[in-house]
């Protein structure tokens, strides 16, 4: 029925696995691929990034660390978050890129704009997160932060044409008066952090509810962290930053930080505390490159944590069931992706549960000549009086419906929202049309304007850096 969710969801996910279902594979395998895709990238990723920084072995054990930490099993085998997967990818790039841009070189700061707009299109909120850790080391840093925060600046324009019109959008679904979840329900105690725990259930208070744990070896390495900055000579701001947030993101996730989340004005954006187990990961594998280069033998220092992070997760790598359906499962049933149905447009009163048998109904008229394409529905309608015709498709600014040349007023104030319309009697052609708001077309002039900036001074930097 319309239903606006992909004006609001994450849409690079959904961009990369239109590629392998166009060449033929079915969508099921369309989206495994992706997942595969992105595991794989994200290990690569990782350890290209620390490799910017730390000797091949320390990032090599970092790279091992970054997959197996238990919340990566949670996004892959409970969750099946295939934006939060994605994500993972363009982290440790925009990380990597920052490294290098700290060392004066700024064919670098193009690549922080890039990865963070992708990490934009990936996923919004772990984006967000994302961008309070990126504020953190600029912070610890002093050389570079102007340069380092304008193209951090220049990234979030490049995903301009997603999240500036889902904002401006906001106020006209569901999301703008509920809560998609009570954020005091997936608080916790500090032992489910801490303790080795596993299940599938989406609350994390219930018995056999998802793993929020930290990971032991991600609790091992914060400690040995603390300990190597306290006794180390030479100070390294961008561990000890990293060092000072751990703490504070563990404290936000327990149940002791209730008054922070129900106060603090946005935070409840976030929906879920324990999302901030992304940056964890991340936060992790830095921890874990650093001990191992700290070390004195750093082989076997790094052995035993390689083998310590896989012994520790491999009762992880599974899901609960395993479920089959078809492709016309998924083509043809109308459940959303979303929790609440928080972007149902707020004029929907009585949402429609069964699939319609036809897009338009025109009772006492004919229909000829009709075309049903995604955001594009043509029609001759021949009247023999005055009707009233039926769009089975939920208003969202930017319908429109024309006959010949004319533009016929929508009337949506029906209980589920459906556009509807008026024609007099008589042969009409009439075409349905989603088209772009302004605010739309004016996002997307903002975004390729920065796509084109970054682009430019890639190029600029790369005939110097060659």
């Amino acid at each position: 029925y319309g239903y606006p969710v992909a004006n609001f969801l994450y849409p690079l996910p959904f961009y990369a696995a239109e590629l392998p279902k166009i060449i033929g594979f079915s969508f099921i395998n369309s989206v495994k691929i992706i997942f595969v895709t992105a595991t794989i990238a994200s290990v690569i990723a990782i350890y290209w990034a620390l490799k910017k920084r730390y000797s091949q072995v320390a990032s090599f054990v970092g790279a091992v660390l970054y997959l197996y930490l238990p919340y990566r099993f949670v996004d892959l085998y409970v969750r099946g978050s295939i934006g939060e997967n994605l994500a993972f990818v363009f982290m440790p790039i925009a990380l990597g890129a920052f490294f290098q841009i700290h060392k004066g070189k700024k064919f670098y700061l193009p690549i922080l704009s890039l990865s963070f707009g992708l990490l934009l299109l990936s996923h919004n909120v772990i984006a967000l997160l994302f961008v309070i850790l990126m504020a953190v080391l600029i912070v610890a840093h002093k050389k570079y932060r102007k340069e380092t925060t304008a193209f951090t600046v220049l990234g979030l324009l490049i995903g301009a044409f997603f999240w500036i019109p889902a904002l401006v959008e906001l106020q006209s679904v569901r999301l703008s008066q509920i809560k998609v979840s009570e954020i005091s329900n997936h608080l916790v105690n500090i032992d489910k952090l801490l303790m080795p725990q596993w299940g599938y259930s989406p609350d994390p208070n219930s018995t056999g509810g998802l793993s929020v744990q930290l990971g032991l070896v991600s609790v091992f390495l914060f400690l040995a962290t603390a300990v190597a900055i306290t006794f180390s000579k030479k100070r390294d701001n961008l561990v000890l930053a990293l060092t000072i947030i751990y703490l504070p993101i563990v404290f936000l996730m327990t149940r002791y930080a209730e008054l922070i989340w129900k106060y603090v004005p946005g935070l409840d954006v976030i929906q879920f505390p324990w999302r901030m187990l992304a940056i964890i990961v991340l936060v992790t594998a830095v921890f874990g490159a650093f001990i191992v280069d700290y070390a004195k033998n750093k082989k076997t220092v790094a052995v035993l944590l390689v083998i310590a992070a896989i012994l520790s997760t491999l009762l992880y790598t599974k899901p609960r069931t395993f479920t089959n359906q078809p492709d016309g499962f998924y083509s043809t049933n109308e459940s959303t992706t979303t929790v609440r149905d928080e972007y149902m447009p707020l004029w929907v009163k009585k949402p429609s549960n069964a699939r319609a048998n036809t897009k338009i109904e025109a009772q006492g008229a004919s229909l000829a000549n009709v075309v049903i394409s995604p955001s594009i529905y043509k029609a001759r309608i021949n009247a023999d009086k005055d009707i009233n015709v039926t769009v089975n498709t939920i208003y969202f600014p930017g319908w429109q419906v024309k006959s010949g040349n004319k533009d016929i007023p929508i009337n949506y104030q029906n209980e589920r929202g459906l556009i509807m319309f008026q024609l007099p009697k008589g042969d009409h052609d009439v075409i349905i049309k989603y088209n772009e708001t302004p605010v739309h077309l004016l996002s997307e002039f903002i975004s390729i304007a920065a796509l084109l900036a970054t682009g430019f001074f890639f190029l600029k930097w790369r005939k110097v850096k060659s």
